[in-house]
């Protein structure tokens, strides 16, 4: 059952609305996409009139009118990680909760497993980059001397990041420093012979530092009207390139390449 006939149920189904809108945003989806899916959740239930969402990247408000009255929640939220299978599950757990008799109860009880749920291994991460920078490097034209010294060099810059996150430093810290271990890494492997060409090792080992994701999320957002978490996304993907860049160059300056 869906319909709601106290003050608590109604608590229920905003906090529903806010943990898929907070499970979107802190994995990655785009912003207009959080915002209709808490919408979708407060339409289903019909002693609810209206519904309004707005959601930015550090926050998510709800608002709802129910028996005449407004009713406006609001979760602080910040982006943790790229990683589309929460927001999969959560766009199941949407399809679930509006097209079949799943219950607020049910619904907000998956809602919340798929919030808590634990993110990737250090381990995982740190073999998913490896791989990725190393085929990037294959993909660039580097050869498999290349290949092996992106690997180490995305393996060991994705470890380091991993540990720069428990100190919450800004992203333009990490990204620079990630960038400037890359080329460090890939220049002393190609001295020492390990690789071919530094360029095509460089390129394979920033690649998972690259903002792809950031800024086509921001092109997303802004087509789709939603042009202040747009601009805020275009504007941070600017500040993550400038970085990376700067990371790399200083290291590609100092030894004369």
């Amino acid at each position: 059952m869906k319909n709601i006939e106290t003050k608590e149920d109604l608590k229920k189904a905003t906090d529903l609305a806010l943990t898929v809108s907070m499970i979107m945003v802190k994995n990655g989806a785009e912003i207009f996409r959080a915002e209709d899916a808490s919408e979708k959740v407060l339409r289903a239930i019909p002693e609810i009139t209206q519904a309004d969402s707005y959601c930015y990247p550090t926050g998510v408000f709800v608002s709802c009118e129910y028996r005449g009255k407004d009713y406006t929640m609001f979760r602080k939220i910040s982006l943790e990680t790229y990683n589309m299978k929460p927001v999969e599950d959560c766009n199941t757990l949407l399809r679930d909760f509006v097209n079949t008799d799943l219950s607020l109860d049910e619904a907000l009880n998956r809602a919340q497993e798929i919030f808590n749920r634990k993110p990737a291994s250090r381990k995982q991460i740190t073999i998913a980059a490896a791989f990725a920078c190393a085929f990037f490097a294959l993909l660039f034209g580097g050869d498999f001397r290349d290949f092996f010294a992106a690997a180490i060099a995305g393996f060991t810059v994705s470890n380091v990041i991993y540990s720069l996150s428990q100190y919450s430093l800004t992203f333009f810290i990490e990204n620079f420093i990630g960038a400037f271990l890359s080329a460090l890494i890939a220049v002393f492997l190609n001295k020492i012979g390990f690789g071919n060409n530094v360029d095509y090792t460089v390129i394979g080992a920033i690649m998972i530092l690259v903002p792809g994701f950031p800024i086509t999320n921001a092109a997303r957002d802004i087509f789709s009207n939603q042009y202040m978490s747009g601009i805020i996304g275009v504007t941070k993907a600017l500040f993550q390139a400038f970085s990376i860049a700067a990371g790399v160059g200083i290291v590609l300056k100092v030894v004369g390449l």
